[in-house]
């Protein structure tokens, strides 16, 4: 490493793009208030002075975070600004002021160089909502463990972070200040919830705010500056340490408040128990222990002849053993043999060109216990750990239930521990199955999408809570010596597919998902470590060194190929509701109902950044790494018709002929160049574009019955409109005749009563006399 990475807090926004994007733990954030701050600080110089004081101090940090035109890089410009205004107002004598600058300039000597950002999500949101609740954010590099990538710098649009040539001044300064972020404490849970909400910074970013998440897996190993593989492995383990941790001191504290219940129980009953009318055989119990911390099993047994009419003596025995063991247990989750306390996850990895690096021993990145599987047949492998740790984590709740049984139904606890000493992992409540360590296994395409292809199904098909992270290379079989031989027809690369293959396993949570696509891999990593069952996590994991790009733009690999549909987004949840179409989702994909989506303006191959680029599709993609620069060639002029590719992937098979498919690239701002397109990787890019047709099909978003429902469903709606017109029409040529009977008949009688009056009949009749005219 030659450059580090060097950060300008005035320019940070808190997004926490650089902390989440790291795939070496190397940069590291906490969120903490002024108050929380100082006291730290206090505690770590021994500054008692400061203590009067602190709060007041603390208050005036927050003031000048609060006025935006100030600028304090560090702490210790913050703390001097502070206390420099607030020091002629203290009302002490002298060498009591004396004694309190003294131990302000040791707790700047001690704190100062760390950098504190006034960020939006962290002070002054919450800091305009209610005063005093504004939190700092320190953020430091791990020299030990940061490999220069600069995917830091590159995610981190306000610039907040950029490239600084290392030697040996700065690398004493970064490490002075990284000692100091160690000493520092974890960010405030309340904070961790409240920022994961926020739209700037996202639960991922913000789960890596604690330091048990973000130090699941650290630096220092064999892995690739840049290393896509190890990034993806590092969020899998921090999403789990999020999710467990806490639930996990939850637990013990349980496990340790039964034990305390238990063992008031256990006095309680001795107390009564004890035979005061018969000192003599208690004294005689107390005399034949030999060590002055006498052991309560051993007291018993020499009292037992003592008290064995006051008391149910197996009962106690019972209560005893349970004591014993609640105190091994709480041991065991709180600390254990290594002070770690007891893991949270098992890790199996498989061998592979992906996680080769994480195999060296015995140094290995990994908080967790880890198992390198050299057999190749890593699905029973996982499958049987993975049985021994939910048979220790059930022996553990058995022993909870039984404790409570002797608390809360005494009648009834001997008759019962028979069937929890039968307890399966299978009969377990919710709670506690979500209490049990969960086992990761990891391995490459190459290995479990061929010939393991059979294990993950066999694992996926069962109800092993297995969670399987199977990392894509994305080769689509063009690399290869054996594809780069076959026929044309044969170029395909089922490792791409295996997200699509898992989804015939409707029982097991399935998605594929990208590093670039931040809170699309949250979702996925939530759910699939929430679900009860099995659970497949297929990700792209870019290499710089093997894919041949800057390590600096491992995430916007991943991320164009998500835009590329080289490694489209989905996620089956067979715990929704509905069908599998209403279960399986294409959420997170740009433009989700077209073939392809337009190339971003940002893109580096775009020529005219105003124009309109046009389809981005994987060719565009594949023009970003040097492992497929073999299948483009510059255009010659006397080549046959030349057609964009996505022009040419529109005709037939015999329309192909004699045509030529061409992509453009920009060259470093010049005009852009035609390339001619191999046909092995219009074969892959067709395949690709059939492949995303699939999942919209699945997804019931464009599919070629969907015309057909619709126009089926437009007939049957014109078939009864054409059926109800008709009865309408017919009611009304029904009304119409009626009406005309009625009118004629109407017309009839007023052309008679007419007639007669002209006749002079009505008039003659009306006067009783016989009409003058005509006979009668």
């Amino acid at each position: 490493r030659t450059r580090l990475p060097a950060f300008d807090p005035a320019l940070c926004t808190g997004c926490g793009n650089c902390w989440s994007g790291c795939p070496d733990s190397a940069v590291g954030a906490v969120a903490l208030s002024p108050d929380r701050l100082i006291e730290v600080g206090i505690h770590q110089t021994g500054g008692d002075s400061l203590r009067p004081v602190a709060s007041k101090l603390a208050a005036a940090m927050a003031d000048l975070c609060r006025n935006s035109d100030s600028l304090h890089p560090s702490a210790g410009e913050l703390l001097e600004e502070a206390y420099g205004g607030l020091k002629s107002k203290l009302p002490f004598p002298d060498d009591r002021k004396a004694a309190i600058e003294k131990d302000v300039k040791r707790l700047i000597a001690r704190i100062g160089c760390l950098p504190l950002a006034v960020t939006a999500p962290f002070f002054q949101e919450p800091e305009g909502a209610t005063k005093g609740s504004g939190e700092l954010l320190a953020l430091t590099l791990n020299p030990e463990s940061c490999k220069g990538c600069g995917i830091c710098i590159a995610v981190c649009e306000p610039g907040a972070l950029e490239a600084v040539r290392q030697g040996s001044q700065s690398l004493t300064h970064v490490r002075s200040m990284r000692e100091a972020w160690d000493g520092l404490p974890d960010t405030d849970m309340a904070t961790v919830g409240r920022v994961a909400d926020h739209p700037e910074v996202g639960p991922l970013a913000a789960a890596l705010l604690a330091r048990n998440p973000a130090l699941a897996m650290t630096g220092g190993d064999g892995a690739e500056p840049g290393s896509g593989a190890k990034l993806a492995i590092r969020l899998a383990l921090a999403t789990v340490e999020s999710r467990q941790v806490p639930r996990f001191k939850e637990f013990t504290q349980q496990v340790d408040e039964t034990r305390e219940r238990i063992t008031r129980l256990i006095r309680d009953i001795l107390s009564d128990a004890l035979p005061s009318d018969d000192l003599d055989a208690l004294s005689r119990g107390l005399d034949s222990v030999a060590s002055r911390q006498a052991d309560l099993s051993v007291f018993l047994g020499e009292a037992e002849d003592a008290i064995e009419s006051a008391v149910d003596a197996p009962r106690l025995r019972r209560l005893v053993d349970l004591a014993r063991r609640l105190g091994d247990l709480g041991w065991r989750l709180r600390e254990g043999r290594q002070g770690l306390g007891r893991a949270r996850l098992g890790l199996v990895l498989s061998p592979g060109a992906a996680v080769g690096w994480a195999s060296a021993f015995p140094h290995n990145p990994f908080a967790e216990p880890v198992v390198v599987d050299a057999t190749g047949d890593g699905a029973r492998l996982a499958a049987g750990l993975l049985e021994g740790q939910l048979r220790q984590a059930t022996e553990g709740f058995a022993l909870v239930r039984k404790a409570r049984l002797e608390l809360e139904h005494p009648e009834d606890a001997a008759r019962r521990w028979s069937e929890l000493d039968a307890l399966s992992w299978r009969d377990l409540s919710a709670e506690e199955q979500a209490l049990c360590p969960s086992l990761l296994l990891v391995g490459d395409g190459g290995l479990l999408g061929g010939q393991g292809l059979s294990q993950v199904s066999w694992l996926l098909g069962g109800d092993l809570p297995v969670k399987m992270l199977l990392l894509a290379d994305l080769d689509l079989g063009l690399t290869s010596r054996a594809m780069v031989d076959a026929p044309l027809s044969q170029v395909d690369d089922s490792t791409v597919n295996l997200g699509l293959l898992a989804l015939a396993q409707r029982g097991a949570c399935i998605a594929q998902t990208s590093l670039g696509m931040p809170d699309h891999l949250c979702t996925c990593l939530e759910s699939a470590f929430a679900y009860a069952g099995p659970a497949l996590l297929h990700v792209h994991a870019p290499s710089p060194r093997h894919h041949g790009f800057a390590p600096d733009r491992t995430l916007e690999r991943a991320r164009s190929a998500v835009k590329a549909r080289v490694f489209p987004l989905f996620r089956y949840d067979p715990q929704a509701e509905g069908v599998f179409g209403s279960r399986f989702s294409l959420e997170g994909n740009p433009s989700p109902r077209e073939p392809w989506d337009s190339m971003a303006v940002e893109h580096p191959l775009v020529s005219d950044p105003a124009a309109d680029a046009g389809p981005f599709t994987p060719a565009h993609w594949f023009l970003g790494e040097r492992r497929f620069a073999g299948f483009f060639s510059p255009l010659d002029e006397d080549a046959g018709e030349a057609l964009p590719l996505t022009e040419y992937l529109e005709l037939a098979e015999k329309q192909r002929r004699k045509k030529t498919p061409f992509v453009e690239k920009a060259d470093n701002g010049y005009a852009a160049k035609r390339l001619r397109v191999d046909e092995r990787l219009v074969r892959a890019t067709e395949e690709r574009l059939h492949a995303w047709r699939l999942l919209q099909e699945l997804a019931g978003l464009v599919t070629p019955f969907t015309a057909r429902v619709q126009q089926e469903a437009e007939d049957r709606v014109a078939a009864e409109r054409a059926a109800e017109l008709h009865a309408q029409a017919q009611e009304y040529e029904g009304r119409i005749r009626r009406l005309r009977v009625e009118f004629q008949e109407e017309l009839r009688q007023d052309m008679r009563e007419r007639l007669m009056a002209l006749s002079g009949f009505a008039r003659a009749a009306a006067e009783n006399q016989p009409p003058t005219g005509g006979e009668a």
